[in-house]
């Protein structure tokens, strides 16, 4: 379901002349889709992880690390979710034996009961790169030996919207290339096995501190765009029911200015095309887009019926232009 927030209402006349047709701006925001191309705005999220590794601590805390920052970054950007964000261990839940990534974040899906599950894999260490072994001069104590170390891994976390029309897969990666790298110093002994070893109880032991910079950097990705949005409300001066739906217009009351609009009784035909336009905006922005499609037909119709009368003025030819721009937003929903 698309969210539409209402930010401000822009009162500047467009058009005002003797006829007395007023177009006015009416300004929103509505909720888009996140920089990884999902809107996850008003859906429940669950968070899956592993702990059956060596590396299970590590997920277990990026889980609780990424949680608190999506909470955060939605409640910034004025998001609500549809409620708080669960966590999981993949191990303690009944799984049956998935065949593909996608088999298994479906059942995620249902066994967390959730709209969008993110899957966290394990640390995968893709590259190490080892200096060479530098003998410190400690002025005739026992020297020390230091190695530098440059490691690239990979952590991805997987998106599976169970809501999205486009049945997709959406990964990011939370790990390091060897251009961008953890990078440090042992104190290196003779045997490389054993260099080996201490690098990587390092590695893991310093990897939680890094990777929480990258969760809180990538938590942001998730979270919805604000779209502003600017529609044209047109008011006649005929009477003041048609005043009153506009204000109603003004307030949001979707609902309630139809009615005033569906009180009022056109006289001719600019009237009538006046008032289906404004009854089918009410409609597109209470969610309705069906009932704004028949009303917009309604509209074509009357402006294919002006133009045979040869009616055409100015604020005719705004109108319409205002109807076909609104006609062509309701057909892409």
């Amino acid at each position: 379901m698309k969210i539409i927030k209402f930010i401000l209402v822009l009162f500047t006349l467009i058009l005002l002349d003797s006829c007395g047709t007023y177009i006015y701006n009416l300004r929103l925001e509505q909720s888009n889709v996140s920089q990884i191309g999902v809107n996850t705005s008003g859906k429940s999220l669950a968070i899956v992880y592993n702990t059956e590794k060596s590396q299970g601590y590590i997920n277990e805390k990026l889980t609780e690390y990424l949680s608190k920052d999506l909470i955060k970054c939605f409640s910034e950007k004025k998001f609500e979710l549809a409620s708080k964000v669960k966590s999981f261990d993949i191990k303690k839940l009944s799984l049956n034996k998935q065949s593909s990534l996608k088999d298994t974040l479906i059942n995620l899906v249902l066994s967390t009961q959730s709209d969008i599950v993110l899957l966290l894999s394990d640390i995968d260490i893709k590259e190490w790169k080892l200096g060479d072994i530098v003998e410190i001069d400690r002025g005739g104590e026992q020297n020390n030996l230091i190695q530098d170390v440059r490691i690239a891994y990979t952590q991805k976390l997987y998106l599976y919207d169970s809501m999205n029309v486009k049945d997709t897969i959406v990964s990011k990666t939370l790990g390091l290339n060897i251009n961008d790298v953890f990078n440090y110093s042992i104190s290196a002994t003779s045997s490389v096995s054993e260099n080996i070893t201490r690098i990587k109880e390092k590695f893991l032991s310093n990897i939680e501190k890094i990777l929480y910079e990258r969760v809180r950097i990538v938590a942001s990705d998730f979270v919805p765009k604000w779209k502003v949005l600017d529609f044209h409300v047109v008011s006649l001066d005929v009477n003041d029911k048609w005043d009153r739906a506009c204000r109603e217009m003004y307030s949001f009351n979707w609902d309630t200015a139809i009615l005033y609009f569906l009180e009022i009784k056109p006289e001719n035909n600019y009237q009538k095309l006046v008032q289906s336009y404004d009854i089918a905006l009410c409609c597109y922005l209470s969610g309705d887009y069906d009932l704004a499609k028949k009303w917009l037909s309604k509209a074509l119709d009357i402006i294919e019926t002006i133009k045979e009368n040869k009616e055409i003025s100015d604020n005719f030819i705004d109108v319409s232009m205002l109807v076909y721009k609104l006609n062509d937003k309701t057909n892409k929903q």
